[in-house]
């Protein structure tokens, strides 16, 4: 064998082990991440066999003067009025009473949402 010929063997047994180095890793991260996907679908299977707590009983609240009047002389629709209830009976977590209902005299929704409008695009 020449010299040039077994130079060229050791470039290609060079290369081969490079190649089986990095499939050698290759492999180690696929299995790394099966192990953390079991892990992740056994946690998920401990906590879909514990059963929810059952929730805790409400008192019934004491029924509250209707305050659709008052916001409908305002100019309130009732309809906005029972969505404006809707919304403070789902978001908040014990009863609240709505004592009020007025129209805003600025304008300061409007500012944020052109603001959040602005802000959302690029400046070029």
């Amino acid at each position: 064998m020449t010299f040039a010929a077994t130079c060229s063997l050791a470039s290609l047994l060079s290369q081969f082990e490079d190649s089986l180095h990095i499939m050698l890793g290759f492999v180690f991260v696929i299995v790394v991440l099966a192990i953390l996907a079991g892990v992740t679908q056994a946690v998920g299977f401990i906590f879909s066999m514990k059963k929810p707590a059952a929730p805790k009983p409400v008192a019934a609240a004491a029924p509250a003067p209707a305050a659709a009047a008052p916001a409908a002389s305002e100019g309130i629709s009732p309809e906005v009025v029972a969505v404006i209830a809707a919304a403070v009976h789902t978001t908040l977590e014990h009863p609240h009473r709505i004592l009020s209902i007025r129209p805003s005299a600025d304008r300061y929704w409007a500012a944020e949402g052109r603001r959040e409008i602005f802000r959302s695009h690029k400046v070029r």
